[in-house]
């Protein structure tokens, strides 16, 4: 009779424990003591902490592979604006040569007045300006070696008349 009155008692007891056990109180890496566990296992409360971490898991791949995405994005991206750079050194390498030539061909013909001296000296700053715009955009950088271009050709076809 004592014994079947314990249970009346305990039995309740480990109900309502167990209808009040929420999943982050059932963290198993701490120890909740032996009713909090047994209001765990019977609310279902591991149960649900498990899919919470489960759901955290796969929202964490999910940025992990966006991640991912962006970087090789940028990687990619890094990659064209150095074969980018690279181009535009050798087209500036090659007005360097061609103002030289020039230069040289009028000092050769005794040609070399001091109004193209002073054009071909412009031209040779806006050469190394182009050359030194690091920090500038990529559009930019394009437009000023665009612009030196235009320059050099009209000078070349001035002096082929």
């Amino acid at each position: 009779m004592k014994l079947l009155k314990s249970l009346l008692i305990l039995v309740p007891a480990l109900v309502l424990t167990a209808c009040t056990s929420t999943p982050e109180e059932c963290d198993p890496t701490r120890d909740p003591g032996f009713f909090n566990k047994m209001g765990c296992v019977f609310s279902g409360s591991y149960s649900e902490r498990v899919e919470q971490k489960k759901v955290e898991i796969e929202q964490l791949r999910q940025e992990q592979k966006e991640v991912l995405e962006a970087y090789q994005a940028l990687e990619s991206n890094r990659s064209k604006m150095i074969a980018d750079r690279a181009e535009r050194y050798r087209q500036l390498d090659k007005l360097d040569n061609d103002i030289a030539k020039v230069r040289a061909s009028l000092a050769k013909k005794n040609a070399l007045t001091k109004e193209y001296q002073q054009k071909l000296d412009k031209l040779q700053k806006a050469s190394n300006e182009a050359r030194n715009l690091d920090d500038a955009g990529s559009l930019e950088k394009s437009q000023k070696l665009q612009e030196v271009q235009d320059s050099t050709n009209e000078l070349l076809e001035a002096f082929a008349q």
